[in-house]
């Protein structure tokens, strides 16, 4: 994709070189007449160019296309070890990409118009036949300006101000006199750990923003923060957070087109569906491979300014207070869901449990923090790898977290009420949903009684498991495994718990589950995984690599079986009851760009499960609401796909042959009745 777009930008700008030449020598209309053909044959270029570059992809297996996303992502993060500052340049040229593409297209877009009226002239026909054809350009330009324009704002997000806290901001401008940035006016809060920067461009302003995570503050003292600072504020000095705004930003434009793509209308699929496709995976894994240098390097800085022990009990602390949180959510930490409000102190109190955890368990938690071993696709090393990285294991396990500055502290508890105030007003309205499904396993267990069948039994054991009772929860599973010990889903919840408890017989169990049942290789996979890194087990990772590599190939094909539809698919009479059909019949009515609309059950080789295809026909230049049809159809309880015969052509007639496979056309445009199952 981006040869083909080199080859044409080069020819336009060797075009424009003759166009000059052909000027300065007086043939003034054979140059209008070239430069012309050169657009419209460039567009042309395009168009075919991106849909044979894409049906070349398309005819490339799921497994092979993510092969050649992994290799090149090891790639591009080896360049970004060996230089970062040159795979940061990469990255700026990459952004221009777009820019480019845009660009280039408006040039083509002004030269076919140009194009078209020369040809006119050349063929003595009336200038006037030109127009129409002038005016879809110049819509196509605003058109295609519009909807890649992007528009930024200040997150929504809590902050405080500097005549709220000011001593806490005399510590931020420490920090920001000695990096020599702006000093900030406000700081944005999250209900995280975290320390980060962004930079938001509001029109012709740019602004670098800082966010700080409510638990960081409650865990780390003023000096500890203070090296969380410098190395938050190097990544502005280093410019990092521009170029990540920008990759980000377009990220986010391209990646928005290529999702909704469908809905744009025939002149954004024909000109932006491949690009859209192409771009967007291509800044996703820049953005990855380039993270983890840009920390390095930001660590560097943060340790020219503070002290090394200082900077690495920070990191410890982070990571003690990181693995307490993930360890379960904050409502299964503390058990909240069964008061009948929000509690007015939740912050307060979740850091209450980690500090009486803590006390007892930091040298536990630490010892496993430790194992932790870094992978090569991490957006920061492991705890003690980045310490030999940035040279630093002078690191105590003296860990204290008191605070000395009372008047500091006593911000701090400010800050930290005023988090509880908005947690509690936000969460509000949610609080009856959050507790539903904690009230409805607690009732579930409350009026259980023996039962029998697989379904009712884990149903039961995760009913256990969300009101915390994990012991309760092991006995189900061993009485289910005792009477079939290859019940993939009772291995596979008895082997989650026993690795929340870092036990390693729970692998065995999981690996088991993945082994005989398909439904289980993503969350199987991913949770062997983090296991495996989190305590150090690179060896066993060796050697589950070719089984790990068997098991993704088969969830590859069966995720493309049932996202990619082909004609050598075996399309089956649908067998949903006569009442689901008949609403999705009327859901259809209400779309007068539906031509015509076939509902089949395709036969899946990769899993059990139920699958249906809904093939529509648009009229000729019209698009789908999508968004809106999927949201109904969503209401109805089954799986399916929506197919675009028109982008489809090829899978008309294996579908459409299909025994009352359609269900709905225009010529019958009247209010559906159950009377068939013929539109």
């Amino acid at each position: 994709m981006g040869i083909m777009i080199a080859i044409v930008l080069s020819s336009v700008v060797v075009s424009f070189v003759i166009f000059v030449v052909m000027l300065v020598s007086g043939n003034l209309a054979g140059a209008v007449i070239f430069i012309g053909i050169v657009g419209i044959v460039g567009l042309f270029v395009i168009l075919f160019g991106t849909t044979i570059i894409a049906k070349g992809i398309s005819k490339t297996s799921r497994l092979t296309q993510l092969d050649q996303l992994d290799r090149e992502l090891k790639s591009l993060i080896d360049k970004a070890e060996v230089n970062p500052k040159m795979f940061s340049c990469k990255m700026r040229t990459l952004c221009n990409l777009g820019n480019i593409y845009i660009s280039m297209l408006l040039v083509l877009f002004i030269l076919s118009a140009i194009g078209v009226t020369s040809i006119c002239i050349l063929l003595g026909k009336n200038v006037g036949i030109s127009g129409p054809i002038i005016v879809f350009f110049c819509l196509a330009t605003y058109y295609i300006f519009k909807i890649t324009n992007i528009q930024n704002k200040l997150p929504d997000m809590p902050f405080i101000s500097r005549a709220e806290f000011p001593v806490f901001f005399r510590l931020l401008d420490e920090t920001t006199d000695k990096i020599c940035i702006k000093r900030m006016n406000r700081v944005y809060l999250s209900q995280d750990a975290n320390c980060a920067v962004a930079n938001h461009k509001i029109g012709s302003e740019n602004y670098d923003i800082i966010c700080v995570g409510i638990y960081l503050l409650g865990v780390l003292n003023k000096s500890e923060l203070k090296s969380c600072f410098f190395h938050e504020l190097a990544h502005i000095s280093n410019k990092d957070t521009k170029i990540s705004k920008k990759v980000s930003d377009y990220a986010t434009v391209w990646e928005n087109i290529s999702s909704t793509i469908n809905e744009r209308g025939f002149l954004a699929q024909a000109l932006l569906r491949n690009f859209s496709l192409y771009y967007s995976v291509k800044l996703h894994i820049y953005r990855m491979a380039s993270s983890k240098q840009r920390e390095f390097l930001a660590d560097k800085i943060a340790l020219s300014y503070s002290s090394p022990q200082v900077y690495a009990t920070a990191l410890a602390k982070t990571e003690l207070i990181h693995y307490y949180l993930t360890k379960q959510d904050g409502f299964k930490l503390l058990e909240i869901r069964d008061e009948k409000t929000p509690p007015d102190n939740y912050y307060n109190r979740i850091l209450s449990a980690f500090y009486d955890a803590v006390h007892t368990q930091k040298d536990n938690w630490l010892s496993q923090i430790k194992k932790r071993i870094s992978t090569k696709y991490d957006y920061h090393l492991a705890f003690t790898d980045r310490l030999k990285a940035i040279k630093t294991e002078i690191f105590s396990d003296n860990i204290i977290f008191a605070e000395s500055d009372s008047v500091y502290q006593n911000e701090i508890r400010a800050i930290i009420r005023k988090m509880n105030v908005l947690w509690a007003q936000d969460i509000a309205p949610l609080w009856t949903t959050y507790r539903e499904a904690y009230l409805d396993s607690q009732a579930l267990v409350d009026n259980y009684s023996e039962i029998t069948g697989e379904a009712k039994q884990i149903e039961y054991g995760m009913a256990l498991e969300n009101i915390n009772k994990t012991d309760k929860a092991l006995c189900v599973y061993d009485k289910m495994l005792e009477e079939n010990p290859s019940c993939a889903s009772a291995l596979f919840r008895k082997g989650q718990i026993l690795l929340g408890r870092l036990d390693d017989n729970g692998l065995e169990l999981v690996i088991k589950a993945v082994e005989l049942d398909s439904a289980f290789i993503a969350n199987g996979l991913l949770l062997i995984r983090e296991y495996q890194v989190a305590n150090g087990m690179g060896k066993r990772i060796n050697e589950l690599e070719e089984w790990t590599i068997e098991k993704n190939r088969i969830h590859a094909e069966k995720q493309a079986e049932a996202s990619k539809n082909s004609v050598s698919d075996n399309y089956l009479p649908c067998d949903l009851d006569a009442e689901t059909i008949e609403k999705i019949r009327k859901l259809l009515y209400e779309f007068e760009s539906i031509k015509k609309a076939y509902l089949v059950k395709k036969e899946l080789r990769y899993s059990t499960d139920n699958y249906y295809i809904i093939a529509i026909q648009r009229k000729p230049f019209s698009s789908v609401f999508t968004t809106k049809l999927v949201i109904e159809l969503n209401k109805l309880g089954f799986v399916y796909a929506i197919e675009d015969l028109n982008t489809s052509k090829q899978l008309m007639k294996p579908i459409s042959r299909v025994e009352n496979a359609e269900i709905y056309s225009t010529h019958a445009r009247a209010i559906p009745t159950q009377t068939s199952r013929q539109g």
